[in-house]
């Protein structure tokens, strides 16, 4: 497994505590807070990598599953106006264009080919591939959509993820691993998580189509995790009247926000990115992966 910069190697990203809460804040008045805790702490580790890449004032980025594109809304605005994104929903997009633009905010599956007719500097994937069928044909089509030296950035469930959740350890104390499993199969289910795979998994099918995987990390803990599932009872009724009316009706309560921030900053604190080579499962709850295609390879066919 590919992992040259483990959270002791690469410094913890510099967050102010004025900056996380304008964050935090910002995120709970549109999510429930277990989906904000989970987004806000994607967006750090986001920002400190695109921090390092150091992307040139020209450079473009492709957001495979934008949905309505908030994420972007707390990045810099001239990196916003370099983004195109896609997905298949609609309504989310409708809601992503007033963030990228109309004309930068389509829907397209990237399974089917390579969107824009263009090549782009980086590719986000934002826990979105795992809900994708066919991750083979999405990671071809967006290795294909790269620049050559271009650079995917990828967040997903880690495996396992879920034997965090108190609800599991429960349900394997009292009743066994069978019951362990069918309860976390129940959580994963909800999330619609085509794939849960080992880290090595993911590098095995980005080396594949032909990426280099440059780092790979763990993002989050099981106190994060347990923090995400105290926190879901409420998103969940929330998230299911979001499927019918298209935004969410309920929002995080003062002592949950400052739950969420205090909760990511002891993320970043503990050093925001965990190595996985000791790692067991539960110990992170998602991967963050950075693979690049070498310059060799080519870009838009």
């Amino acid at each position: 497994m590919t992992h040259p910069m483990t959270a002791v190697e690469a410094p913890a990203p510099a967050v102010s505590a004025e900056s996380l809460r304008a964050l935090v804040e910002s995120y709970c008045a549109r999510l429930p807070a277990a989906l904000a805790f989970r987004e806000a702490l994607r967006v750090v580790a986001l920002r400190d990598a695109l921090a390092r890449a150091d992307l040139g004032p020209e450079a473009t980025l492709l957001d495979v599953g934008c949905g309505d594109g908030y994420f972007w809304a707390q990045l810099p605005q001239d990196l916003a106006a370099r983004v195109w994104g896609i997905d298949i929903d609609e309504r989310e997009l409708a809601l992503a264009g007033n963030v990228l633009g109309p004309a930068h905010a389509i829907r397209f599956d990237i399974q089917t080919g390579v969107p824009f007719g263009r090549a782009f500097d980086v590719a986000l994937g934002n826990c979105s591939l795992e809900h994708v069928p066919d991750i083979h044909a999405a990671l071809a089509n967006i290795r294909r959509a790269l620049a050559p030296g271009g650079r995917l950035i990828l967040f997903v469930p880690a495996f396992e993820w879920t034997r965090a959740l108190a609800t599991v350890a429960f349900a394997e104390r009292r009743f066994g691993n069978r019951a362990a499993m069918a309860v976390a199969g129940l959580v994963d289910g909800y999330f619609q998580h085509h794939h849960l795979l080992p880290a090595p998994v993911w590098e095995s099918a980005l080396r594949g189509v032909g990426f280099t995987v440059a780092r790979t990390a763990g993002l989050g803990s099981r106190e994060g995790t347990r923090l995400f599932e105290r926190l879901l009872p409420r998103a969940i009724p929330a998230h299911l009247r979001k499927s019918v009316s298209g935004k969410y009706a309920t929002r995080a309560s003062v002592s949950e926000v400052d739950a969420v921030q205090a909760q990511i900053a002891r993320e970043v604190d503990a050093g925001l990115l965990r190595d996985l080579d000791d790692a067991a499962p539960g110990d992170v709850a998602e991967y963050m992966i950075e693979a690049i295609v070498e310059p060799a390879l080519g870009a838009v066919e």
